[in-house]
């Protein structure tokens, strides 16, 4: 597997052998320095650890304004992210996570319980895995109604990547239908889209006439109401935790479960012990991370890890492969539940570091105690193709995950 065979499957990233299985790539561009340099596409890939980090780290040099959310937090860089982030980090708080969460072990014990009841075999992902981060969306929003099925489908939309530009220059929405809407009733990525900004608008409206909304919704509307925001930053801020606090836990969450289902003696082990519940899901989140890589574009001259970076550069920080470094992680390939050290980056690192980790820690936390205290073992009753993974790499997980379970006795 040379320079030329990797550069190939990362500048398409939508292969079947990188969307099966990237890591074999990934410890290849490891062993051969960890460093792919794309001259013909002015792009550059890291793999190593400390890279990965310095790039993230250096908002000054490397903006993440290129990655397709860039009217949003998680693309605005310099006094426009720090001034959001500002607005919306006492809403990610522990003890207002704790507050603000008090519903959500009777949650994930419900759709737990409701899975071992369940004869036949059913898909994971829509039977529990997208149940939990949605219903918790909904409550930042001060909605009841179950939002899985919008929610999903919105989500779906925002995180495809722009793929035209119109006669100016400005990229338009692609016209991508929604997957299984293209028979009877066609779905557009821009329909789906508008349909979540005016779902938004109504929530943001509602929320400004009362005071029984979503803690998000009401830290959002104080900062718009003394002036810290203006309207427009609660909508755009809406559509990044749409992608962000639906995806991360729903992807995770299936991913844990391909991991179990293939290593049932890590599932005994971690069923019989809830000490292990809080390794085992840090070592998910550093072994099969959704997301995988991070784009940046350097906006100056900058040299990083010995290597000379100009000014234009696009730089891809893969962080699945810096998980996987031989020099941080020891047996760094192998899924180890008992990991002493395991500083990953699975979810950044630097002035974007996830803002919602500690809320995605406490709903995987919750949710496998709740199937260690209602599943007794599991098989998975389909094997995974390409096709399961073939979505954006950059939040990889199967799309279905077909489980055969049994109650916990």
């Amino acid at each position: 597997m040379g320079a030329d065979y990797l550069m190939n499957l990362f500048n398409d990233f939508s292969g079947d052998e990188l969307l099966l299985n990237p890591y074999p790539a990934y410890r290849q561009l490891l062993e051969s320095g960890g460093v792919l340099h794309d001259e013909t596409n002015n792009r550059i890939y890291l793999g190593r650890y400390d890279d990965v980090r310095a790039v993230l780290g250096n908002a000054t040099q490397f903006s993440s304004s290129n990655n397709g959310l860039n009217q949003t937090m998680l693309g605005s860089g310099g006094s426009s992210h720090s001034r959001l982030r500002s607005v919306l980090q006492p809403a990610f708080q522990p003890g207002v996570l704790a507050r603000e969460l008090t519903r959500l072990n009777e949650l994930t014990d419900m759709h737990a319980r409701n899975l071992s009841q369940m004869s036949e075999p059913c898909d994971f992902v829509d039977a529990f895995a997208a149940r939990i981060p949605t219903m918790v969306l909904s409550w930042m929003f001060g909605d009841e109604k179950d939002r899985c099925n919008d929610y999903g489908n919105w989500s779906w939309a925002l995180k495809k990547s722009p793929a035209t530009e119109d006669d100016q220059g400005k990229q338009c929405v692609s016209q991508e239908y929604l997957p299984g809407s293209e028979q009877q009733h066609p779905v557009t990525r821009e329909q789906l889209i508008d349909e979540c900004k005016a779902y938004l608008d109504e929530t943001f409206q509602n929320a400004l006439e009362s005071s029984t909304s979503g803690w998000v919704a009401r830290i959002l509307i104080d900062a718009y109401r003394d002036g810290r925001v203006v309207y427009q930053d609660l909508i755009e801020t809406g559509l990044l935790l749409m992608v962000g606090a639906h995806e991360t836990t729903t992807k995770s969450l299936t991913n844990a479960m391909v991991i179990l289902a293939g290593r049932q003696d890590i599932w005994e082990r971690v069923r019989e012990d809830e000490d292990l519940v809080k390794p085992f899901i840090e070592e998910v989140f550093r072994f099969d991370p959704p997301v995988q890589r991070r784009p940046r574009l350097a906006v100056e001259d900058v040299r990083i890890g010995g290597l000379e970076i100009t000014a234009g550069t696009h730089v891809v920080a893969l962080i699945a492969a810096a998980n996987r470094d031989p020099g941080v992680f020891e047996d760094a390939d192998e899924f180890l539940l008992n990991r002493e050290r395991n500083p990953h980056v699975s979810f950044g690192f630097g002035p974007h570091v996830c803002l919602g980790m500690q809320l995605a820690r406490i709903e995987m936390i919750s949710s496998i105690n709740s199937l260690r205290r209602h599943i007794g073992s599991f098989r998975q009753v389909r094997k995974l193709t390409a096709d399961d993974y073939r979505d954006v790499l950059s939040l990889r997980s199967p799309k279905q995950l077909w489980l055969e379970l049994t109650h916990q006795d």
